[in-house]
């Protein structure tokens, strides 16, 4: 199938749902997507001093944010399927 790249060969309607669903994301205004940012920040507890990476809670522009959105919904669509048909 032409298009996205996400209708791959033996994955059927979840592809084409997948497909489908990306384009109509695309279409919505970027101002819905101003608090999806994927960007992460260093963290360092301070009751045990270890130090992780903890999500970024600053707003980023609709357009960066659209990008991680459908980044996220291509990642946990695909997440069920084994290695073998990806």
């Amino acid at each position: 199938m032409a298009g996205f790249g996400l209708a791959k060969k033996g994955l059927g309607l979840l592809g084409r749902k997948l497909k489908h669903e990306v384009k109509r994301t695309k279409k919505m205004p970027d101002q819905n997507f101003k608090h999806v940012n994927l960007d992460t920040v260093k963290h360092k507890n301070p009751r045990t001093g270890k130090i992780q990476d903890v999500q970024s809670h600053k707003l980023v522009k609709g357009s960066k944010g659209k990008k991680n959105y459908i980044q996220k919904m291509k990642e946990y669509a695909f997440k069920s399927i084994p290695k073998e048909k990806k």
